[in-house]
């Protein structure tokens, strides 16, 4: 499935301390991916610099429609990634 290796190319990152990739509906695709980045202290990244890590390494259709660069990853008391709240926050 290519969210996971959206997130594991992310996490190759040095720049990146967590990733975490979700669908967005979409009108013509149906469901479009995300991927939200939360940048290590001190680190900066465009969004093009985020897209050019996916180059060579996945097909069109399985990178990111969008980037979305956030202060923190939201998780549950027991340590899992909230992807409803992460999928509520890059629809809305």
């Amino acid at each position: 499935m290519y969210p996971d290796d959206v997130e594991r190319i992310l996490s190759e990152c040095s720049k990146i301390e967590e990733a975490a990739v979700v669908g967005r509906p979409d009108p013509d695709t149906g469901e479009a991916v995300v991927a939200c980045i939360k940048l290590k202290k001190d680190e900066s990244m465009t969004e093009d610099e985020a897209m050019a890590l996916f180059e060579n390494r996945l097909a069109d259709y399985q990178k990111p429609r969008d980037i979305v660069f956030m202060d923190s990853i939201p998780y549950t008391l027991g340590g899992k990634i909230q992807k409803t709240t992460l999928r509520q926050l890059v629809s809305g």
